[in-house]
């Protein structure tokens, strides 16, 4: 195999994983392997911090401000 046809099965692999994902059927065996193809593409870092600003932003107000907020 060569390499420009390894990084398209890896693309291809990312798809079917993200398609699996959106559609809630991802498994956690699946998820590992979603995680690893990623980290081939170096996108995992990238991922993992989006999913993690996605947490915080629909969590509720950790901070409670001393004052009111203006417009």
């Amino acid at each position: 195999m060569k390499q420009s046809e390894i990084l398209d099965h890896v693309i291809q692999l990312v798809e079917y994983f993200k398609t699996k994902k959106d559609n809630g059927e991802l498994s956690a065996g699946e998820a590992s392997i979603y995680l690893k193809c990623l980290s081939v593409l170096g996108a995992r870092e990238a991922v993992m911090s989006l999913q993690q600003m996605d947490s915080l932003s629909n969590g509720l107000d950790v901070l409670e401000l001393p004052f009111e907020a203006r417009d």
